[in-house]
């Protein structure tokens, strides 16, 4: 039977998981936090704008808001993520902040070129 509690984190080897778990900025207590997991985020947001980079602007933002929340909902609904706290809450907003950095930088990289 799938452990789908593991499949947000895209059932990667603990040793991998261990050190995308590494904090860079907070610790395991604080109320903000950026982790190697939240890079991840970003590289994300880049392949997916490099993907939608064609797009009109608001179509290309509007799909990125879409498909990331999607992955967040999922990631509540396995519990992943504890949104019943502040802390999860942050965390939801703080990844998608990631992607849609990600997201811009490639679009606007694509736009001067």
């Amino acid at each position: 039977m799938v452990d789908w509690s593991r499949a947000g984190d895209l059932f990667l080897p603990r040793p991998m998981k261990k050190f995308l778990d590494q904090y860079i900025v907070g610790t395991d207590t604080s109320l903000f936090y950026l982790n190697i997991w939240s890079f991840l985020h970003f590289l994300s947001g880049i392949l997916w704008g490099l993907w939608t980079a064609h797009l009109p602007w608001t179509t290309f933002l509007i799909q990125g808001i879409i498909v990331h929340t999607i992955w967040e909902i999922f990631q509540i609904l396995i519990k992943n993520t504890p949104i019943e706290m502040v802390r999860g809450r942050l965390d939801v907003v703080t990844d998608t902040f990631m992607f849609m950095i990600g997201m811009v930088v490639v679009k606007y990289l694509h736009m001067i070129k």
